[in-house]
């Protein structure tokens, strides 16, 4: 008889029994065969313990094929040391322990019938460690006791896919599916074992099959197989009829409704702030309006003594949209972060007075006095608040710096930092490397530290070593930096040869374009060495260039080093800057070599890769070899959203946005709301609603995300990703609702746009979804409001590249004042001449002008600046591929 495996609802897989036919029973072959089993059968308890041993070789040689004579062996045989040997044939065979099965393996697995139930554990680890995947699965699945299957679970946990994924890089899809179905069920494993039925191509064979299951569990099949078909209405049916109220409150979610999630969500787990947040939610959607009274047990938390609470009170007000009151409650309790907050926002009058500086008269003088005196000696008793001081100090330099109020900033720094200085060397040196900031997070005041530290180090040689190591650091290369520009020019003033030094690694702004000068100098004296100094140097160029954002110079480098220091660049960063240079056949060959690398399946497996292969193979005309690996990347993902995010990065990094879309999309579906994965993969795909016009559904899953952070385990002192949260739900919200109540749907348009006045994200998402649904009057009336604020700010800071960059985003986005913004963007430009953004904005207004190759032109160079950033990526495939804007 043959036999064949069915998967049942508690994850065993039982062997049943079928009609044997054909010529293994009716020919001379098959009565041959059944002659040897008995025979060998027989031989099992024969005297001669060498015929016994063959017997059992020969009948382990056979397998699954000997189980039917084995089990009656075992249970009619009246002879034990048939029985015995029956009964251990059995079990090699069903734990698919072969004659050429690893010895090792065989003895963990001998140990294991013995063990206790903490050995079980550790004898799984050493299984794992030897991919001992049929054995542990199998093992697993003849565990009867509750207790002892609780306690091994989590040692099962991505077997099943890592032996299925094994297979399918063997070319063994039936296998793949044989190990998928072996796992233990939950929603996970039966996720893994839908999307092998998509990537198969019997997705939709299997949910006809599935139509009719019974019960929960037949409802739960039905629920994964509907999630990795991307129906959001018929997995919430299968999700009620499986009893997942979570994943049926996810799924109407998807499909635009947000009151299942808002009911569900966080049900029993004493957050009480989180469940207030849902229920004001719930009523915004449902069009309430927010009485005071409503607001009533969110304010009054937010005098409370438990920080946690507090916050949690905060944050909720902001992501309901209710800043009144945050804002106001804001300030006294983090002034700093009040600070920020407000002047991102360009209010900088209610900025100045978080910190307690009148707007009216600022007397940053003896502001920063009072905290830079308590910085230096030995009495300090109270750590924790120099700390803090030491945080406004650099906080209001910085924005000194930024708003270019350079001759306020030394006046208010030069005195009481000299007097630190005699007081305490040390102190002095470790505020003014919190000075200089990094380039990174733009957080310090380069320009203030280095005109301060000028007069403190005079001429003094040792001096500005000391400055270097405090804008640099002790460790890298900086010092070597610092001697050759000394040997380049030898004759360069100390001061002058610490501003290059600044201008080289980008560290603040660079108005007299000395980052090009000085590389210009410096190329032309590694062309000049000989070729072994040229290699070194050429490293040197290169693990600037990495720093800093320069894949043009990065790939001049890379010419001209030698082997040893090639190998210190990642891979990673090898693609990335030959993509920023159009480089793709270049960059998929490498690519290659990493599948290649896995392709005996022992090592790690990424299915990302063969998305990034894919989509740089595409782009260097490679079509069929990139849909070969868009095949494996469908096959060697089987539901890990993690991997579904990778692969949607892997297509978006060669410029392939629609299949990112599909996979990001796939992840929001895939995703388990209680997964690590959960809040970035739902983050993608409702920043892709909005952006494709998908008002509803964008608007729903942006009322998710803002529940999830109302809960008290995000705690970010920055409010504004809640309150751009907000944004996008209630902009969402709105849009969809032009139809049906145009009226309530303006004034909360209205609302949107005098909360983010000057803010970016009217420029990046609301100006152009207004033009999209055609509310061109409501549009140009919002966008004059905005460039008249912007407008008094510039005049106010004229030095202020940054807001100058952001009137011209406005304006680009909203296709307005075009001329003006190119005034404004060349002044930010002179001021930062390589900075990524701001010839982002150049970009967008020549591709708001209708000037498509201009736009390109401006977008590679920022390309080239910041390779590794994705919207920049993003942006250079709109100017090529888009319609021009109108």
């Amino acid at each position: 008889m043959k036999f064949h495996r069915a998967l049942t609802w508690t994850g065993i897989l039982m062997i049943s029994p079928l009609p044997a036919a054909g010529p293994e029973s009716g020919t001379m072959a098959g009565l041959a065969v059944q002659v040897d089993l008995s025979k060998w059968v027989r031989d099992l308890s024969d005297e001669s313990y060498k015929v016994r041993e063959n017997a059992s070789r020969e009948l382990w040689k056979l397998g699954e094929e000997a189980l039917p004579v084995l089990r009656e062996a075992a249970s009619a045989a009246a002879d034990p040391e048939r029985v015995y040997r029956a009964k251990d044939l059995i079990r090699k065979i069903q734990l698919h322990i072969t004659p050429d099965t690893d010895p090792s393996v065989i003895s963990i697995v001998e140990r294991y019938a013995k063990a206790s139930l903490s050995e079980k554990s550790a004898l799984f680890g050493r299984m794992k460690g030897r991919r001992a995947w049929r054995q542990m699965l199998k093992l697993y699945a003849a565990e009867t006791q509750p207790e002892v299957r609780e306690k091994l679970r989590p040692s099962l946990n991505g077997v099943a896919v890592r032996a299925a994924s094994e297979r399918l890089l063997a070319g063994d899809a039936a296998g793949a599916r044989e190990f998928l179905e072996m796992a233990p069920v939950d929603a996970d494993a039966l996720l893994a074992l839908a999307v092998f039925h998509r990537s198969q191509g019997t997705l939709e064979a299997e949910l006809e099959k599935a139509a009719k299951a019974p019960g929960e569990k037949g409802a739960a099949w039905r629920l994964a197989l509907h999630r990795a078909a991307g129906n959001a209405e018929a997995a919430r049916k299968a999700a009620d009829e499986a009893g997942d109220a979570g994943l049926s409150a996810l799924m109407a979610a998807l499909a635009g409704d947000p009151l299942p999630w808002l009911e569900v969500s966080g049900e029993g787990d004493g957050d009480e702030v989180a469940a207030i947040y849902a229920s004001l939610a719930a009523k915004r959607w449902e069009g309430g309006k927010m009485r005071a009274a409503d607001l009533e047990p969110l304010v009054k938390r937010l005098s409370s003594k438990d920080t946690s609470e507090r916050g949690a009170a905060l944050n909720s007000l902001f992501l309901l949209g209710e800043t009144r009151p945050a804002e106001q409650a804001f300030g006294k309790h983090d002034a700093m972060s009040a600070f920020r907050h407000f002047e991102a926002l360009e209010r900088v009058d209610e900025a100045l007075r978080a910190l307690g500086i009148p707007p009216e008269n600022p007397d940053y003088g003896s502001w920063v006095a009072r905290r830079i005196d308590r910085m230096g000696g030995e009495d300090i008793e109270d750590q924790h608040d120099v700390s803090e001081h030491g945080d406004e100090l650099v906080g209001i330099a910085n924005f000194l710096e930024r708003r270019g109020l350079h001759e306020e900033a030394f006046a208010a720094f030069s005195e009481p930092l000299t007097r630190l200085a005699k007081k305490e060397e040390g102190d002095f040196l470790d505020f003014l490397s919190e000075l200089f900031g990094n380039r990174e997070t733009s957080s310090g005041a380069p320009w203030l530290a280095r005109r301060i530290g000028a007069v403190w180090a005079g001429e003094d040689a040792k001096r500005w070593e000391e400055l270097v190591a405090a804008a640099f650091g002790d460790g890298g290369n900086a010092g070597e930096w610092w001697d050759w520009l000394g040997e380049l020019d030898p004759k360069l003033p100390l001061g002058d040869r610490f501003d290059a030094m600044l201008a080289i690694h980008r560290l603040g702004a660079d108005p007299r374009g000395l980052h090009g000068q000085w590389l210009q100098r410096v190329w032309k004296a590694v062309e000049a060495a000989p070729k072994a100094e040229q290699e070194r140097l050429a490293a040197r160029l290169s693990t600037l260039a990495y720093e800093t954002g320069d894949a043009e110079g990065a790939q001049r480098a890379w010419d001209l080093m030698a082997e040893p220091a090639r190998l210190e660049v990642s891979w990673e960063q090898r693609i990335s800057h030959l993509s920023a240079a159009g480089r793709w056949a270049d960059a998929a060959d490498l690519i290659l070599k990493q599948i290649n690398a896995q392709s005996d399946g022992k090592g790690e497996i990424s299915p990302q890769l063969h998305a990034y292969a894919a989509a740089t193979l595409r782009l260097a005309g490679k079509k069929a070899e990139a849909e070969a690996h868009d095949h494996w990347a469908e096959k060697l993902y089987l539901g890990n959203p993690s991997f579904a995010i990778r692969i949607a990065n892997g297509y978006a990094f060669g410029l392939d946005f629609a299949r990112a879309g599909i996979w990001q999309r796939r992840a929001a579906f895939e995703s388990s709301p209680d997964s690590a994965e959960f809040l970035f993969a739902l983050k993608l795909y409702s920043d892709t609603l909005l952006e494709t016009g998908r008002w509803k559904e964008a608007a729903s899953t942006s009322e998710v995300l803002a529940r999830v952070y109302a809960s008290s385990d995000y705690r970010w002192n920055n409010p504004l990703p809640f309150m751009r949260q907000r944004l996008q739900a209630d902009l969402g919200r709105a849009l969809s609702r032009l139809k049906s109540n145009r009226a309530a749907a303006i004034a909360s348009l209205d609302a949107c746009h005098k909360t983010f006045l000057s803010d970016g994200s009217l420029a990046d998402i609301f100006f152009p979804a207004l033009r999209r649904e055609g509310l061109i009057e409501e549009h140009n009336r919002w966008f004059e409001d905005s460039w008249k604020f912007m407008e008094d700010a510039i005049s106010r800071y004229p030095e202020s590249d940054n807001t100058r960059n952001t009137a011209a985003w406005l304006a680009s986005r909203a296709v307005r004042r075009l001329d003006e913004a190119t005034a404004h963007l060349k002044t930010a430009l002179a001021a930062r001449p390589d900075q990524p953004a701001y010839l982002d904005t150049m970009a967008e207004i020549e591709f708001a002008r209708g000037n498509r190759e201009k736009a390109l032109e401006w977008s590679s160079r920022a390309v080239n600046f910041e390779p590794d950033d994705s919207q920049l990526r993003r942006q250079h495939e709109r100017f090529r591929s888009d319609p021009l804007p109108k």
